[in-house]
């Protein structure tokens, strides 16, 4: 297999509140569970990759506090170890195998990193126990640092699947914000003439 090699990327757009990154156009086909271990030295290689910062979350976005700022400002401690121990890495957080493409020279390319983000080394563990075929694989092939969180991140992110949102924690008037969102967008939703409702016919 060719080296591996990787950047962050360095072309950007924004419009509005939005951001935006220019993406290589790759030609190749989507990865198979068959292709896993051609798969794991590239996600291997991407886990080794340190946050440029010590803020956790997307690259450059900006944040209140550390993750260790966090714990101390709620008289929690002052230090994660293992933030303190590994740092924050990139962390894949989506594995289906669509985000993977092999290209004509066999060579890997990963795509999609929209749920990719710098966060301490048990997310990467969290996400790497979906019970996918594909998934399953790269866990068995992939050597990553280990967590002592990470039960404890995946019994938050099973409470938090019946409820199909991650707004939980936020304090009340944000949730208030959230909920008035969405209220405004199924608004628009029941306003577009595409959209109907047609009544149970009597039985």
């Amino acid at each position: 297999m060719p080296p591996l090699s990787g950047s962050l990327p360095s072309t950007a757009l924004k419009s509005k509140r939005m951001g935006y990154i220019v993406m290589e156009f790759i030609e190749g086909v989507v990865c198979s569970t068959a292709d896993a271990r051609l798969v794991a030295p590239a996600v291997q290689f991407l886990i080794t990759i340190k946050g440029p910062t010590a803020q956790p979350g997307p690259i450059a976005t900006p944040s209140s506090s550390t993750a260790n700022q966090r714990l101390w400002s709620t008289n929690r401690g002052r230090s994660v170890p293992e933030v303190e121990k590994y740092g924050l890495r990139l962390c894949l957080s989506d594995m289906n195998q669509t985000n993977f493409v092999k290209d004509r020279e066999n060579k890997i390319v990963a795509l999609d990193f929209g749920a990719t983000c710098f966060l301490p080394v048990s997310f990467f563990e969290l996400a790497l126990h979906n019970h996918d075929p594909f998934t399953h694989v790269l866990r068995q092939l992939i050597v990553h640092p280990t967590s002592t969180q990470s039960d404890a991140s995946s019994v938050a992110s099973g409470c938090l699947v019946p409820y199909d949102t991650n707004n939980l924690g936020l304090p009340r008037e944000m949730r208030a914000k959230t909920a008035a969102r969405a209220r405004r967008r199924l608004t628009t939703a029941l306003r577009d003439p595409r959209f109907r409702l047609e009544a149970n016919p009597a039985s």
